[in-house]
């Protein structure tokens, strides 16, 4: 039940989770779409910019090429006139096309084009007028500034939609720039969401694994509870049988012998005779019979509560009649909860898998055969089979392992009369036991891979674990030396006894004092061979007994290292005094000659000369130091 409410959050908690990712990727594709949307406007309206400019341009670039042939007359002018032409012709159908949807456009387009086509017109006027040679003509025209009329309307208009187009491509940037905030914004608050939801769904896990070891423990208690009180019901059972065979002896001696109505309480007569003893036997019978009849139903309750908290349900199965009863865990744990109904051999079996109906039929044959069997060679009247596990698959699809064991009762002619047995819902059990075993291997992996040797030990010295690192160390395999004493192992004889005394103290007194401590010690390998380690043990309680891990380095290497260094260090030192003294004594003659030499030339009027002396000196004094110093160092 805790595992079913486990798995009902945090199908809860992941379906908010999925849903918030979907969420915010149908909003992305959404936006996206209107990105898109919007860039393709975009570039829409920055075409129709530039195709307006290039118009603009290319009505320039034929009134130039007018103008050339205007003044000079040479025919080559006229090329960009006529490229120009084409162009605009091109552009104007583009324009059409790319402001169809827009009837404002469409309007200042027809105007422009009518002052395009003026201008033109104007333009092959002139061109026709050159080429005829009539030049008087062409200066009354170009005098009536005609062409400037032309000119600045069209570029009036042009301008006019130019800025139409760029007021909508500020409109359309805008509402791209807000699509993307609100996207970004949607984004960073799903990914919030989710995370929060995760943590909501991590603390959720933690804190109902934490319930659910607390409610296998309960379990535990109460299956023990169970089990005495089934044995106190069984005992106290077989006393109300015992009196109901008493009575029933006893009514059926009275009714013959008296011809009395014994269904109400007998009353005691004042005489004492025969008749009255067995009255007063049969109200003390009836008495105490009430009394354990208050108690098996006292019983029969708290049984029916300590099957429901350790999820066992009982059953029994009369084979004369092929009847079975259930109790009412049973119902709950075939997921049944409070429907009732009359069970069946066959309806028992529904919700098994196939695989599991066949093995449960073949043990109930070979259990009544082997029941039989021994009540041929040993008149046994009852056989307890072997526990076994199998599978129910409920109507939601979801499954349940239990663990069932059953029992064949005999009668005295050797004949299978009855059998019963109990069903445990063991779903939670196999789950736990199953993390743990995942949960036990990595531990194992980790300590295989350690980089030091691993080393564990029971509280008896036995080795339990033998890392891989421990077989490079000391040579042994883990299969040879699992079971077998630590120190006769991999500890020299020296350390034997006191590493007795010390596991023996800590057990009594949980001190010790090498523990979390790293310690230089020797050990032996499988070839009986000495070398350094540094150790390290800790301890550790597994269930009621303590264990004890140890942490090794081979530092064989490591100080062979220190003692090559110590050897080298020791070299130097010689060298420095040999090398100190052999410079010493140069030196305090040096020091000697010169302070003589400075003594006689002090009344010397050369100071120069003083001057070097006093230099010698001083070069002298801290060569003296630096000798020193090195022998101090």
């Amino acid at each position: 039940m805790l595992f079913g409410k486990i798995k009902t959050r945090v199908y809860f908690i992941i379906g908010g989770i999925i849903l918030l990712l979907i969420s915010a990727l149908l909003f992305s594709l959404f936006t996206m779409k209107r990105l898109q949307n919007n860039l393709k406007i975009q570039v829409h309206t920055r075409t129709v910019i530039l195709t307006l400019k290039d118009n603009l341009t290319f009505l320039l670039d034929a009134e130039t090429g007018e103008r050339g042939f205007v003044i000079t007359g040479d025919t080559s002018y006229l090329k960009p006139y006529s490229l120009a032409l084409q162009n605009i012709i091109a552009n104007t159908i583009k324009l059409r096309t790319l402001t169809s949807d827009n009837p404002a456009q469409q309007q200042n387009l027809r105007s422009l084009n009518k002052f395009i086509n003026l201008k033109l017109s104007f333009i092959d006027k002139l061109i026709l007028l050159r080429k005829q040679g009539d030049k008087q003509t062409i200066e009354t025209i170009l005098i009536s500034n005609k062409s400037k009329y032309f000119m600045d309307s069209i570029r009036s208009i042009n301008q006019g939609m130019q800025k139409l187009e760029e007021n909508l491509f500020a409109t359309r940037l805008s509402a791209t720039a807000k699509s993307i905030t609100n996207a970004k914004n949607i984004l960073i608050i799903g990914f919030t969401l989710s995370i929060l939801i995760t943590i909501i769904l991590m603390l959720t896990i933690i804190i109902e694994l934490a319930k659910r070891a607390k409610a296998e423990e309960q379990l535990n208690k109460s299956h023990i509870e169970l089990e005495i009180k089934n044995k106190d019901l069984e005992s106290k059972t077989r006393f109300i049988q015992e009196n109901e065979r008493r009575i029933v002896n006893i009514m059926d001696a009275l009714i013959k012998t008296t011809q009395l109505d014994f269904s109400e309480k007998l009353l005691v007569s004042d005489k004492a005779d025969e008749l009255d003893a067995i009255a007063v036997g049969l109200n003390t019978m009836s008495e105490e019979l009430e009394f354990h009849l208050q108690q098996l139903k006292e019983s029969e309750e708290k049984l029916n509560d300590a099957q429901r908290l350790s999820k066992i349900g009982n059953w029994e199965m009369d084979m004369a009649t092929n009847k079975v009863h259930w109790s009412n865990e049973m119902f709950n744990v075939y997921g049944y909860g409070n429907e009732r109904f009359e069970v069946s051999f066959e309806k028992a079996l529904e919700r098994m898998l196939p695989e599991d109906i066949e093995v449960t039929k073949a043990n109930m044959k070979r259990n009544m055969e082997e029941g039989i069997k021994l009540f041929k060679d040993k008149s046994i009247l009852e056989y307890e089979s072997p526990p076994s596990i199998f599978t129910l698959v409920l109507p939601n699809r979801s499954r349940k392992v239990v663990r069932g064991i059953g029992k064949i009762i005999l009668n005295t002619h050797g004949q299978v009369t009855k059998m019963a047995g109990t069903v445990q819902d063991i779903t939670e059990q196999v789950k736990a036991e199953k993390e743990l075993s995942e949960t036990a291997a990595q531990m194992q992996t980790i300590i295989h891979n350690a980089p030091h040797a691993v080393v564990i030990i029971n509280a008896q010295g036995e080795i339990i674990n033998w890392s891989l690192q421990a077989e490079v160390i000391f040579g042994w395999k883990a299969a040879e030396v699992l079971g077998k004493q630590m120190h006769e192992t991999m500890m020299p004889p020296v350390y034997r006894e006191a590493h007795q005394t010390g596991v023996n103290h800590f057990l009594r007194t949980g001190e010790g004092p090498i523990f979390g401590k790293t310690l230089e010690l020797s050990a032996i390998r499988k070839n009986n061979q000495e070398f350094p380690i540094d150790l390290r043990i800790s301890a550790a309680k597994s269930g009621e007994e303590y264990i004890f891990i140890a942490f090794i380095n081979d530092i064989t290497e490591r100080k062979k290292r220190e003692t090559e260094l110590e050897r080298k260090n020791k070299e130097i030192a010689q060298f420095a005094y040999a090398a100190s003294h052999d410079l010493q004594e140069p030196l305090r003659t040096i020091s000697n000659f010169s302070n003589l030499l400075s003594g006689r030339l002090e009344k010397y009027p050369d100071q120069e000369i003083n001057k070097y002396m006093s230099l010698i000196q001083g070069g002298a004094n801290r060569m003296s130091k630096l000798i020193f110093d090195l022998l101090e160092y």
